[in-house]
């Protein structure tokens, strides 16, 4: 954060600047791996619970109901997206089809969704006032897909491991 602030202090970009730092933290040798994960895990978690509130003082539930339909659509159509370009950037990788498949559909979170459809909410547009809750349905889709499948697509895959380290899973 103090390297972030210096940046933004001096003109430069914060964001770029904790960039930089985590490419350099995550990449030393001096640094306790473990400590960094699971501080990171902590930060991400709590990031992704401030972003949740802020999109949950904007929604009311029934414009979840109104946009339903739509945002399943939407968010088929970003799955078939994804797996797509998945397949083609990994084309020429050593990774097999299962693990091109598997990579599809991890990492879906809604945190830009989210803060575009807050955007869009503060904006005087007709259409915005209705995207917070599109984007929450959307997500919504996204966490349901990803509770149910990945865990079992990994144990299908016979890739799900028991933890390294039992004392941090406990403490998360």
């Amino acid at each position: 954060m103090l390297t972030s602030a210096t940046a933004f202090h001096l003109g430069g970009s914060p964001l770029l600047c904790a960039y930089v730092m985590g490419c350099v933290l995550g990449n030393s040798s001096k640094v306790d791996a473990d400590v960094i994960a699971r501080d990171f895990s902590v930060f991400n978690r709590a990031s992704e619970f401030v972003v949740l509130i802020c999109l949950g003082l904007v929604v009311f539930p029934a414009n979840v109901w109104v946009v339903k339909g739509l945002a399943l659509v939407v968010f088929l159509t970003t799955m078939i997206g994804r797996l797509a370009m998945t397949f083609i950037t990994l084309h020429r990788s050593s990774f097999n089809a299962p693990e091109k498949l598997f990579s599809t559909f991890v990492g879906l979170r809604g945190a830009v969704p989210i803060a575009i459809a807050l955007h869009a909410a503060a904006s005087p547009v007709a259409w915005g006032a209705l995207m917070p809750a599109f984007a929450l349905a959307v997500v919504l889709y996204g966490l349901v897909f990803q509770g149910y499948f990945l865990a079992a697509a990994a144990d299908l895959l016979a890739w799900s491991q028991p933890p390294a380290n039992p004392e941090l899973v406990a403490e998360s």
